[in-house]
C-alpha cells in the first residue's frame, strides 16, 4: 500500500514537472511574481506584469520631476502644469501600487537609471531653459506612457489592469496635448517691450 502511494506521488510530481518545462512562459512568470493569498486565480501574464511595474515606475519619476520643476519652474503655466502632474500621478501610483499587491506582482520602489539619468539631465537647467527642457521631458514621457497603457488597453490579459489602462489613456492623451501647447508657447519669442512714449520738444 505504502509502495503505491508512493508510486502515484512520484508520478504526479514527474507530471508536474514536465508541465513546467513544456510551458517556459508559466516558469519565467512564477519566478517573476510570486502569487499572494489575495491574487486572483487567473495566471497574471509577463505583459501585464511588466505593465504594472512599469508604469509604477514612471508614475513615481513623474512625481519626483513634477515637484522639481513646481520649485525651479519659472513660467506659471509650466508650475501649473508640473503641480497637475504631482496630484495625477500620485493618484496613478497609489492605484496600480493597490492593484499589482492584490494580484501579486511586485512593482519597484525607486526610479530605475533611465528616469534617474531624466532627473539628473533637468537638474542642469536653470531659468526659461529649465521651462522649456521641462515640458520637452514632458512630451517624450506622455508618448512614451501613451504607448504603453494603450498596449495593455488592446492587448492586456487581466480585465483590471486592462480596465484601468483604459480608464487612464484619454487623461495621459490630454495631459500630452496640454505639455504640446504650453511647449509651442515657449518656443514662441517675447514681445518686444513697448518704446516709451515721444513727447514733443517744449517750444520757447
Amino acid at each position: 500500500m505504502l509502495g503505491k502511494t508512493l508510486l502515484k506521488n512520484s508520478i504526479a510530481i514527474a507530471l508536474s514537472s514536465f508541465a513546467v518545462c513544456q510551458n517556459p512562459a508559466a516558469a519565467q512568470i512564477a519566478q517573476f511574481s510570486q502569487p499572494t493569498p489575495n491574487q486572483s486565480s487567473q495566471q497574471i501574464t509577463v505583459l501585464d506584469q511588466e505593465f504594472a511595474a512599469e508604469a509604477a515606475e514612471n508614475a513615481q519619476a513623474a512625481i519626483q520631476l513634477g515637484q522639481m520643476a513646481v520649485q525651479q519652474g519659472t513660467n506659471e503655466d509650466v508650475k501649473i502644469y508640473a503641480q497637475q502632474m504631482v496630484q495625477s500621478n500620485t493618484k496613478i501610483y497609489n492605484q496600480i501600487k493597490q492593484l499589482a499587491s492584490r494580484k501579486g506582482i511586485a512593482i519597484p520602489s525607486e526610479m530605475g537609471n533611465a528616469n534617474r539619468l531624466e532627473m539628473e539631465n533637468l537638474s542642469r537647467f536653470s531659468g526659461a531653459e529649465f521651462d522649456r527642457a521641462y515640458m520637452r521631458q514632458m512630451l517624450e514621457d506622455r508618448t512614451r506612457d501613451e504607448s504603453l497603457f494603450g498596449r495593455v488597453a488592446l492587448q492586456g490579459d487581466d480585465p483590471d489592469l486592462k480596465t484601468w489602462a483604459k480608464k487612464n489613456l484619454s487623461a495621459i492623451k490630454q495631459q500630452f496635448r496640454s505639455a504640446r501647447s504650453i511647449a509651442r508657447d515657449l518656443r514662441r519669442p517675447a514681445p518686444a517691450p513697448e518704446a516709451p512714449p515721444v513727447t514733443a520738444p517744449n517750444t520757447p
